[in-house]
């Protein structure tokens, strides 16, 4: 884990979530149990989701604050003073909280970007490509050559991925007549061993490895 944030902290424990940052009214309907609350600074508004918490960080605030008081009778870490937490942590980030140490850490996390061809989400292992062999769901195929022959044995592949090519290039128009999500031009997609484990997020040009 890397720490990426640290503060006051006002409330012991530690916690584990997905980062829910909430700026407006609107963004309370979607808080869900055990996200971590990050905003400017909670007020008397925010007394649902907060009980909803695993823990609280703000950008602002001290001891004697409204997320400090409030976390304190929960019973849920929290951490004040976090400068520019909003902006540094990002929707969905699964990050630990340290209440006691008043520090953030989150997961480190490599991340490939790439071009889309071919919308869609998915989950999977990298696979590269190899003539003859059939390929399931769970197998997102790196293809860096011609594929001429058995298209066929991809139809069931999760994704397909390529380091080079365009929006014209082979692999994307494979991936379009297979409607399988597809990325090319994906640096460094190559150095990934095979049987990593990763999401695929084609529309949004972003590939994680977990």
């Amino acid at each position: 884990m890397k720490l990426i944030l640290k503060g006051l902290g006002v409330s012991k424990g530690k916690a584990k979530g997905n980062v829910k940052i909430v700026e407006t009214m609107e963004d309370h309907k979607d808080f869900k149990q055990g996200d971590i609350l990050v905003t400017r600074i909670t007020d008397p508004t925010m007394t649902k989701i907060m009980g909803k918490a695993a823990a609280i960080v703000c950008e602002i605030g001290g001891l004697t604050s409204h997320p400090s008081i409030i976390s304190r009778e929960l019973g849920i870490p929290c951490i004040v003073s976090v400068k520019d937490a909003t902006k540094i942590l990002k929707q969905g980030d699964l990050v630990h909280v340290c209440g006691e140490k008043g520090e953030i850490h989150v997961a480190e996390t490599s991340i490939f970007t790439g071009q889309c061809t071919c919308p869609g989400i998915v989950e999977g292992k990298i696979r590269r490509y190899q003539k003859g062999k059939t390929y399931k769901k769970e197998d997102i195929v790196i293809i860096n050559e011609f594929v001429t022959q058995n298209l066929l044995l991809l139809r069931d592949a999760g994704a397909i991925l390529s380091s080079t090519g365009g929006i014209t290039c082979h692999a994307a128009i494979i991936a379009r007549e297979l409607n399988i999500p597809c990325m090319v031009s994906v640096k460094g997609i190559e150095n990934l061993e095979e049987g990593t484990e990763v999401i695929v997020d084609t529309a949004s040009e972003v590939i994680k490895v977990k």
